[in-house]
């Protein structure tokens, strides 16, 4: 069984360039009780010139799998895959931001969906949002729980993502029309029209018992800008215009687009706003999230350096201090099972290790053999289900 129509289907404008990018959730069944899953796993595709993209068939394989399992599942297209603007980049640079954007997007609409869960379910006792990042052993029911994943090519942009803290710092004060305030506002919208629709269902019976209800579900395209489309333009195009001198570069940016800003503040006509500090939230108050991470066939030099060149110094420490988990099949086209090895055992090295290695005998890069695809999705099931206790 593979993964179902999606709950929702909407474009992000990237982090790097405001390149919109295709993406889609699907929730998981518990969701058509008014119960938004804290769980979620973003899945990253192949290299796109070659054919990656979100219908990648070990994506939906997966995906389906965690799904069946109560993960809220992300996908989305790199750009320069399928139906996503721009092209496939040399550098790998601004895939990096491409996911980070979705990132962004998944914890700020999980947080939200919660915050509304428990304004519908508990009314009287507001609805007061989680502490900081925090213990990843933390029982807090309302903390979220993300896998960042990737397969081949997307596996090696998860190698070079940063922490999950350094992402969420990059939303916590957005500048208006930005795309990270983009991000924040569609995040912030969605999970309330979604909170809404839900709650709405509540005490409707006969469930369907698939993972996405057709009765239930909101299957929903959505693009273009959360603010005043002109508004935006005028605030990208005194960014390039700022980021063109180098002496400039970044280190006043955010303090010439305010003054912008406050000019033209009461021209703006978009249908909802952000303040720069992030006051769509309560002050001082950031998601609560433990990460982990799922590498499927990972990319090992050199070929990695065909893929991304700029992409040379992996942020691997993250993978021996918070859970992963590599599969790979020991007939890998791309590297060979030594190496494979050799790069997993350095990971689990250090102690106090939370990686973990797993290899498929006889399974390829492309995992084509059924039964391959059957080990593989059992030990990403095992993984998922020992790190959400």
């Amino acid at each position: 069984m593979g993964l179902p129509k999606p709950s929702l289907t909407f474009t992000l404008p990237s982090l790097h360039d405001d390149t919109p990018l295709d993406c889609r959730i699907y929730q998981p069944k518990a969701t058509l009780n008014g119960a938004f899953s804290n769980v979620a796993a973003i899945l990253a595709h192949p290299y796109a010139p070659l054919g990656g993209c979100f219908d990648d068939p070990v994506l939906d394989a997966v995906g389906s799998e965690l799904l069946e399992n109560g993960w809220a599942v992300a996908t989305f297209n790199f750009r320069g895959a399928l139906g996503s603007h721009g092209r496939t980049s040399w550098t790998g640079k601004p895939e990096v931001a491409d996911y980070i954007t979705i990132a962004g997007f998944v914890i700020f609409y999980l947080q939200h969906l919660q915050v509304r869960q428990r304004g519908i379910q508990s009314p009287e006792e507001g609805v007061g949002l989680p502490p900081q990042v925090g213990n990843p052993e933390s029982s807090d029911p309302n903390t979220i729980h993300l896998i960042l994943g990737g397969y081949s090519y997307g596996s090696l942009i998860v190698t070079h993502l940063p922490t999950v803290s350094e992402i969420i710092a990059r939303f916590s004060s957005p500048v208006e029309g930005s795309a990270a305030a983009e991000v924040r506002l569609r995040a912030r919208r969605l999970a309330e029209e979604d909170a809404a629709l839900y709650s709405a269902s509540l005490p409707a019976t006969n469930v369907d018992s698939s993972p996405c209800s057709p009765s239930k579900s909101r299957l929903l395209s959505i693009g273009g800008d959360e603010t005043d489309a002109e508004h935006r333009r005028s605030l990208r195009e005194l960014r390039r215009s700022i980021d063109g001198r180098p002496s400039h570069r970044s280190l006043d940016l955010p303090e010439r687009i305010r003054s912008i800003r406050h000019k033209d503040k009461g021209n703006q006509t978009g249908p909802s706003t952000l303040a720069s500090d992030g006051s769509d939230l309560q002050a001082g108050h950031m998601p609560n999230v433990v990460e982990s991470y799922l590498l499927i066939s990972p990319l090992l030099p050199p070929t990695s350096f065909f893929t991304a060149v700029s992409l040379r110094d992996p942020n691997l420490e993250k993978f021996s201090r918070h859970p992963t988990l590599a599969v790979f099949g020991d007939s890998d086209v791309f590297t060979s099972i030594r190496k494979l090895r050799e790069w997993a055992a350095g990971r689990s090295q250090p102690d106090g290790s939370r990686f973990q290695g797993a290899a498929v005998n006889k399974g390829g890069h492309f995992w084509i053999d059924p039964a391959h695809v059957r080990e593989l999705k059992e030990a990403v099931i095992r993984w998922a289900a020992s790190i959400k206790q």
